[in-house]
């Protein structure tokens, strides 16, 4: 016990700033294209490994420390009833003050929670980037702190994956966003225009005269379904190979003349959803 308790004021030494620095350097080497980044980025990431490893260390040094102390205080407890029963002369030991005690066991429930994911972080770095491995999805630890997070493919050129969770937003006009909807793993935005259009009725009590939104929001029978709904006008591009019907539709005057409200709404819609993000 007293080896433990001896190393107390070097348990909680902080990594941080290296961990900070090594992840932004394997960002910036990430970008570089060849072997020889790729060998320095492989070189990167045994030292961060290496550093969480440390950090990983040094929480079960600070476990230990606990446990030391927990046993500490509880033969101080029954030394003190067997002080007052006329069994033993006093320690002259104070107790913990119960502010410490809190504070010791919420550590103690973050120690249990975020070290075995850190572990298989760990795992999964050293199986995906050292080794090359493919880690399957379900075996995958995104983010510690939101654990909801997930592998977003959203076809960028230069970004194959992103991560986080996709939003559906409804905006009329004004900039007032009158629906939002995180969808599920099974779910895909090309099916969210008629729910939209659906919630626009219930809320206001008749639909949009006009419906815009992303180039992925199109959906097979989606104009034909909306305009049964009462809108008039359906004004989203189309992706992929266009037919020759599609793209006289898309090439009518009246059809850019109506694409313009599309083009305002995306130069205002990024700024709400930048300001959304943000707060």
């Amino acid at each position: 016990m007293q080896a433990s308790l001896a190393t107390v004021r070097d348990a909680f030494r902080s990594r941080l700033r290296t961990s900070r620095r090594l992840v932004q350097r394997i960002h910036r080497v990430s970008r570089l294209p060849g072997a020889a980044a790729d060998a320095q980025r492989r070189a990167l990431y045994r030292h961060l490994l290496a550093v969480t490893h440390q950090t990983v260390q040094t929480v079960r040094q600070a476990q230990r420390v606990r446990t030391a102390l927990q046993t500490l205080q509880t033969l101080q407890t029954l030394q003190t009833l067997q002080t007052l029963q006329g069994a033993l002369p006093s320690a002259g030991t104070p107790t913990p003050p119960s502010a410490v005690r809190r504070l010791t066991t919420r550590l103690a429930v973050q120690f249990d929670r975020f070290l075995p994911l850190v572990a298989q972080t760990i795992h999964q770095a050293q199986r995906r980037v050292l080794e090359g491995q493919a880690v399957p999805s379900g075996e995958q630890v995104l983010s510690l702190f939101e654990p909801h997070t997930r592998v977003v493919q959203r076809g960028k050129t230069k970004v194959a994956v992103e991560f986080g969770r996709q939003v559906i937003f409804d905006e009329v006009e004004g900039g007032i966003v009158t629906r939002f909807h995180v969808l599920a793993d099974d779910e895909s935005e090309a099916h969210q225009a008629l729910p939209a259009i659906q919630h626009q009725r219930a809320v206001v009590g008749h639909p949009p005269s006009l419906v815009t939104g992303d180039r992925r929001l199109p959906a097979k029978g989606l104009e034909e379904a909306a305009q049964r709904l009462g809108v008039r006008h359906v004004v989203i591009p189309w992706t992929g190979n266009l037919s020759a019907a599609r793209r006289a539709v898309e090439q009518d005057r009246g059809w850019r003349r109506r694409s313009r409200w599309r083009s305002r709404w995306r130069a205002g819609i990024e700024g709400r959803l930048h300001s959304l993000r943000r707060d």
